[in-house]
């Protein structure tokens, strides 16, 4: 003999929907929400090489991999050139593609960057800003961020930490 369902009613519906919305405070970091974001989007690859403070987007992203939350391939690079060049060559074979950089490893992708803007294929650059070595200093803050438009790449920026999600 088979089993009925009973079909819910309207109002179990709207409850059912309401008990789903309920929104969760969570604090984060920028570099976590960065990492977040690159998983909810699920790009195909991240070639990276670890430059403080951008370096947590990376660690992020390989510990969601390790946990199984998406499939993003993880390729280290010698250098920044090299991450940019890693990332330009999987955008060429059409992979959605994400790097993170910041202060001097900027500066030493610069070279990469007209090619990749020039032909117009995609990637995402996450720019950790921080001092460029006045003096050697590895916290986040400021950093003059000018060049970057001269190539032809457009630049988002967010204000704080959120507004990278």
């Amino acid at each position: 003999m088979r089993a009925q369902t009973t079909i819910p009613t309207m109002e179990e519906q709207e409850e059912e929907r309401a008990i789903e919305l309920v929104q969760k405070v969570d604090f984060k970091k920028g570099n976590e929400m960065a990492a977040i974001a690159a998983r909810q989007i699920n790009y195909h690859l991240m070639g990276y090489f670890p430059i403080t403070p951008s370096t947590e987007i990376a660690e992020e992203v390989d510990e969601m991999y390790a946990d199984g939350e998406h499939q993003i391939r993880m390729v280290p690079a010698d250098g920044e050139h090299g991450a940019a060049g890693i990332c330009y060559g999987a955008t060429l074979g059409g992979g959605r593609v994400l790097n993170a950089t910041s202060a001097q490893g900027l500066l030493y992708a610069m070279e990469q960057l007209p090619v990749q803007s020039g032909t117009r294929f995609p990637m995402v650059l996450n720019v950790v800003t921080r001092s460029v070595s006045g003096p050697l200093d590895i916290r986040g803050g400021p950093f003059r961020y000018y060049d970057g438009p001269e190539y032809g790449m457009d630049h988002p920026f967010s204000p704080g930490s959120s507004g990278g999600l």
